[in-house]
């Protein structure tokens, strides 16, 4: 399991500034976010996740490694 997967997703940015889903330029919500992660942790490469979610690997390599979200 993805750690902090029974938290929501942290904030890496400033107070008051919107993240995640509810952000006008968010590519997906966050449960898709979440799914990425699970199946990452479950041995899935990007290109993989990738494929069956129809997002950029690259994408999924920033969700995951937070680099976003």
């Amino acid at each position: 399991m993805h750690e902090g997967a029974d938290m929501p997703l942290v904030c890496r940015l400033a107070p008051g500034y919107r993240v995640g889903g509810s952000h006008p330029r968010a590519v997906a919500p966050d449960a898709v976010v979440e799914q990425a992660r699970a199946m990452r942790d479950r041995g899935r490469s990007y290109g993989q996740i990738a494929a069956k979610l129809g997002i950029n690997r690259y994408t999924v390599r920033d969700w995951v490694t937070c680099r976003t979200r």
